[in-house]
C-alpha cells in the first residue's frame, strides 16, 4: 500500500509542477502515447494600416521520432471573431521534423476596416496527429489581430472632454528611466482638443500622466470632464473626473 501511496504521489506532483511551469510533459522514457500542444495560449499579430502580417506559431510534442510527423491544424470558428477576410491560414497541417520537438505553421493577419487597435480574434485549434493526444487546455491557440499605424510613434493626440478648467491641465510623457520626453500645458479653458506631435522612442514602455494645478481633475463642480491620448489608431491612455492632483497610465510601444 505504501509503495502504490508514493507512486501515486509523484505522478500527482509531477503533474502538478508541469502545469503550474507551462512546460511540455516529457514521455520518452516512460513508453506512453505522446502529447501534442501549442506552446503558448495566446499570441499577437499586429498589424499595419491597410496593410497585412505574419507570424509563425509553434507546436510541440513530448516525444522524438525519427521520421517527420504531422499534426492537422483548422480554424475554429465558434471561437473566431475575425472574418475571412482578415486571415489566411495558408496550410492546415504541420510537420514535426524528425528528431525535433517542435514544428511551425504562419497564419496571416489582413487589416481593412473590420480591424482596428481594438482587435479580432482568430482561433486555431489542433485537431489530431497520428500516435498522440491533445493535451488539455493547450489545443486551442487564440491570435489577437490588431491594427497598428505604420509610423506608430508620432503623432500624439490629446483629447479633453466637457472641461471648464483646461488652463489646470497639463501632461508629461516620461520613459521607462523616468525621463521626460514629452509634455504640454498652457490650455485656455474653452480648449477641447490639443493636437500635440511628438516623436516617442521607439518601442519600449512609457507613462503618460495628466495634472491638475487646483487638485479636483476634470471636475469642474457640476461636470467630469474626460480626456483621451491617442496615437493613430490606438488609445494609450483615458480617464477624467475629478482625480485629484494627477493620473497616470502606464503603456508598452511595440
Amino acid at each position: 500500500m505504501k509503495k502504490i501511496f508514493l507512486y501515486l504521489s509523484f505522478i500527482i506532483a509531477f503533474t502538478f509542477i508541469s502545469c503550474e511551469e507551462n512546460e511540455l510533459l516529457q514521455y520518452d522514457n516512460r513508453g506512453d502515447k505522446a502529447a501534442v500542444q501549442f506552446v503558448k495560449t495566446e499570441s499577437n499579430l499586429r498589424v499595419n494600416e491597410n496593410m497585412q502580417a505574419t507570424i509563425s506559431i509553434p507546436v510541440s510534442v513530448s516525444t522524438l521520432s525519427d521520421s517527420d510527423r504531422t499534426v492537422t491544424i483548422v480554424i475554429d470558428t465558434d471561437l473566431t471573431s475575425a472574418s475571412q477576410a482578415n486571415y489566411n491560414l495558408p496550410s492546415t497541417t504541420v510537420t514535426i521534423p524528425a528528431n525535433s520537438y517542435e514544428g511551425t505553421f504562419d497564419i496571416v493577419g489582413i487589416d481593412d476596416l473590420n480591424i482596428d487597435s481594438e482587435g479580432k480574434q482568430i482561433a486555431i485549434k489542433i485537431v489530431s496527429m497520428e500516435g498522440a493526444n491533445i493535451l488539455d487546455g493547450f489545443g486551442t491557440q487564440i491570435v489577437k489581430l490588431f491594427e497598428i499605424c505604420p509610423n506608430s510613434f508620432a503623432n500624439l493626440n490629446l483629447t479633453f472632454g466637457p472641461t471648464g478648467y483646461a488652463s489646470e491641465i497639463s501632461w508629461d510623457v516620461k520613459n521607462s528611466s523616468n525621463e521626460v520626453i514629452a509634455n504640454g500645458g498652457g490650455y485656455s479653458n474653452s480648449d477641447l482638443v490639443a493636437n500635440e506631435v511628438i516623436e516617442l522612442q521607439g518601442p519600449g514602455e512609457y507613462k503618460f500622466t495628466i495634472y491638475d494645478s487646483y487638485g479636483d481633475g476634470m471636475w469642474n463642480g457640476t461636470t467630469e470632464g474626460t480626456y483621451k491620448l491617442t496615437l493613430c489608431v490606438e488609445t494609450l491612455a483615458s480617464g477624467g473626473g475629478n482625480f485629484g492632483s494627477n493620473q497616470s497610465t502606464t503603456f508598452i510601444k511595440y
